[in-house]
C-alpha cells in the first residue's frame, strides 16, 4: 500500500443499525477494484455524525452526501503499511482528516503517529511479558517432569 492511493467513491450512505446506533458509510474503489470503508471507528453522537458528513461534503463541495458517489479522490494513510484511510483529498488538493475533523471537537486527540506509537508499546511491552513468562517455564521445565518411561 501507499500513503496516496487514486480512488473513487462508491458509497455514502448514513445508516441506524439495530443497535440504535448511527453510523456513516463511505465506501472508496481502488484503480486496482478493492474497496474500503473510510469514517470514525469510535461510535460518535448523532449531531457529530453530522458534523463528519457536512464537513466531508464542504471539502468536495458538495451539497449532499449522495452527491459524493462517483467522485475521483486520493485515500490518505499515515504509514505505507497501514490498512486505515486517516483522509481524502479532492482532485484539487482539499482534504479532510479524521483527526483534524477530531480536534475540532477533541483539541487534544491523539495523532495516527501517537495512536502507533503506544500500539507498538503495548506490543513491546507484551512480548517482554512473554519472553519473561517463556523464561520462567524453561528454568523450571525440568524440575516440573514426570517421566512415566
Amino acid at each position: 500500500m501507499r500513503t496516496r492511493e487514486p480512488c473513487t467513491i462508491t458509497t455514502a450512505l448514513r445508516l441506524c443499525g439495530r443497535d440504535r446506533v448511527e453510523r456513516f458509510v463511505l465506501r472508496v474503489r481502488y484503480d486496482d477494484g478493492l474497496e474500503q470503508c473510510f469514517g470514525p471507528s469510535e461510535v460518535i453522537t448523532s449531531r457529530r455524525l453530522t458534523d463528519f458528513v457536512n464537513t466531508l461534503c464542504d471539502t468536495f463541495t458538495v451539497r449532499r452526501s449522495h452527491d459524493l458517489i462517483g467522485r475521483r479522490c486520493i485515500a490518505l494513510r499515515c504509514f505505507p503499511d497501514q490498512e486505515l484511510i486517516e483522509g481524502l483529498e479532492d482532485m484539487n488538493g482539499r482534504r479532510f482528516t479524521l483527526t483534524a475533523w477530531r480536534r475540532r471537537h477533541e483539541p487534544d486527540a491523539p495523532s495516527p503517529l501517537e495512536c502507533e506509537i503506544a500500539k507498538l508499546q503495548r506490543l513491546h511491552a507484551a512480548a517482554q511479558e512473554t519472553v519473561a513468562q517463556t523464561a520462567v517455564q524453561l528454568a523450571t521445565l525440568a524440575e516440573q517432569y514426570t517421566p512415566w518411561e
